[in-house]
């Protein structure tokens, strides 16, 4: 993992690089998405080039992702029994299945949305009905966020309503 994560300020320099370019700015004032697509082919591109290992990482994608996913929970201190399970199902939704067959867009996301995904891990922890309720219903990818916030909110509001802790 510290491998890729080495890389890191590569990556959003390049970025920065990208977006001195008014050409490459959108009408939201951000980088356009195909180019930021481009970006991210080059970079994994680049980093194989580097180190030939890094190939290895895209051929066994899915046993790289759970050990990136244990790696977290070690490293945050989340070790509860079913976290694995619920850290996988907040990665998935970010992007899709992309993100377990991809370990440096893995990556590119754990470094933009750490927080995020850390929040939401607490969410589905504290409040598991809304993480058994999230599996069963259909959310858009990348919206999680905001379908468990709003769910803890309502639940809070409910047990404030119905007098309970």
């Amino acid at each position: 993992m510290n491998q890729i994560d080495n890389y890191k300020n590569y990556y959003y320099e390049e970025l920065y690089i990208l977006e001195q370019d008014s050409e490459n700015i959108n009408h939201c004032n951000e980088l356009c998405g195909d180019l930021i697509k481009n970006h991210v082919e080059d970079f994994k591109n680049n980093l194989i080039s580097i180190n030939q290992n890094f190939e290895n990482l895209q051929k066994y994608s899915k046993l790289y992702n759970n050990d990136f996913i244990k790696i977290i929970l070690s490293t945050y201190n989340v070790g509860k029994s079913n976290s694995k399970e619920k850290l996988d199902f907040i990665l998935k939704h970010l992007i899709g299945d992309k993100i377990i067959n991809d370990p440096f867009s893995l990556h590119i996301y754990w470094w933009k949305f750490a927080d995020n995904i850390l929040i939401q891990l607490k969410l589905v922890e504290k409040f598991p009905n809304i993480f058994t309720k999230a599996q069963i219903d259909f959310i858009v990818y990348g919206k999680l966020d905001q379908y468990l916030f709003r769910r803890a909110i309502n639940s809070i509001l409910q047990n404030i309503c119905d007098d309970e802790p």
